[in-house]
């Protein structure tokens, strides 16, 4: 089947497209109505070393000694805060926004925290707890004995959304996912009552052309016997009186004298 032969198709069950299309159209109504607007927020939690992690002789820039020891620390806090189990904690402190903990792109000790939800208090409320995470376990994991205190690895934030930003995609996903789904269902109903149709007719036409058997003749009561008397055409029958005198004409005068 070409295009031209599926358009042929839609045309001639176009009271089947036009009521998917309508279908299809009220249930992107719908979800706009009612699918809720999600916001997010965003953070970045920057790992760095004191000045004076060089000597207190010769301090240096916290943003130009990043070591690969700071991205380790950076990837072990990411991996023990993005477990089932910090997750199942903040929905039992009655956090409800979905969240999102990645090594930054540049490469360097800086985390992206990205959390989305439809309440913009929680995803803010979220957000920060997961901040506040960040600083403990980062505090846990300097618990070391014998680490100098000029060594220790300190935290400042970047990119702080003050508020939640409303996403302008989610709505429009709803609506492209509802829009392809009512089309091929659209044209998989179309094509399926043509494909049907199409079928019982040509059945139809084959039954036509061998043509119908008739009724049984078993049983059928046999068409009268056809008189061999026939009345002439312009006579009328004749009756019961002239039947009897005929019938003594027949037998001659001697039949009398024979009773």
């Amino acid at each position: 089947m070409d295009f031209v032969d599926a358009l042929r198709v839609l045309g001639r069950r176009w009271i089947v497209v036009c009521l998917g299309l309508l279908l299809t159209a009220g249930a992107g109504f719908y979800a706009i109505t009612v699918v809720a607007t999600e916001y997010q927020a965003r953070a970045q939690y920057v790992l760095l070393l004191p000045s004076s992690s060089t000597g207190s002789n010769n301090p240096t820039n916290p943003y130009t000694n990043l070591n690969t020891g700071l991205i380790f620390a950076a990837s072990l806090i990411a991996s023990d805060l993005s477990t089932k189990t910090v997750a199942r904690e903040l929905v039992e402190e009655d956090f409800k926004s979905e969240f999102s903990i990645a090594l930054g792109t540049s490469g360097g000790p800086a985390l992206d925290v990205i959390v989305k939800g439809t309440d913009r208090d929680d995803v803010l409320e979220t957000r920060d707890e997961l901040l506040r995470r960040f600083d403990d376990e980062l505090g846990s994991l300097q618990r070391i004995p014998g680490i100098p205190q000029s060594q220790l690895i300190f935290s400042r934030t970047n990119a702080v959304d003050p508020v939640a930003e409303a996403v302008p995609g989610a709505k429009r996903k709803a609506l492209m996912l509802i829009a392809a789904i009512g089309l091929v269902l659209t044209l998989i109903a179309a094509f399926t009552i043509d494909g049907l149709s199409r079928r019982r007719s040509r059945r139809t036409g084959e039954t036509g052309e061998t043509g119908e058997t008739g009724p049984s003749l078993a049983g059928a009561t046999p068409p009268a016997r056809e008189r061999t008397d026939q009345v002439p055409a312009g006579r009328s029958a004749p009756g019961e009186p002239e039947l009897a005198e005929r019938g003594r004409v027949a037998r001659g005068p001697w039949s009398n004298r024979n009773r």
